[in-house]
């Protein structure tokens, strides 16, 4: 298996659906975007600061930050405080076949 790393910042992950649970001290990776994912990262400890292109936060535990594909987005630690999350990318070809008419998961919510 893959270490997160490893994966391009151009978002081209070839699975269809890549997980990990991290947990590093200092990070500070850099804008970077998926171009066929969809992220969920969930948030489970650390003394972060999130960016996106519209927003700048600090999440608190068990947020849950969904990351459409194609969004740039970066993370980085603030203190050498354990910085603790898992993150799901999942190809939005795979979101796609798991959508109904009923539900539709690529929606996006009002």
């Amino acid at each position: 298996m893959k270490h997160y790393d490893d994966f391009p910042l151009d978002g081209t992950i070839n699975q269809q659906i890549v997980c990990f649970h991290h947990l590093d001290k200092h990070h500070a990776s850099p804008f970077h975007h998926h171009i066929n994912h969809v992220e969920l990262l969930l948030f489970l400890s650390g003394n972060v600061q999130f960016f996106s292109k519209k927003i700048v936060f600090k999440p608190h535990p068990f947020d849950l930050i969904i990351i459409p594909a194609g969004t740039w987005h970066r993370a980085y630690t603030l203190t050498a405080t354990k910085y603790e999350r898992i993150f799901i990318n999942i190809q939005t070809t795979k979101i796609k076949e798991l959508s109904t008419a009923d539900t539709d998961l690529m929606s996006t919510p009002i």
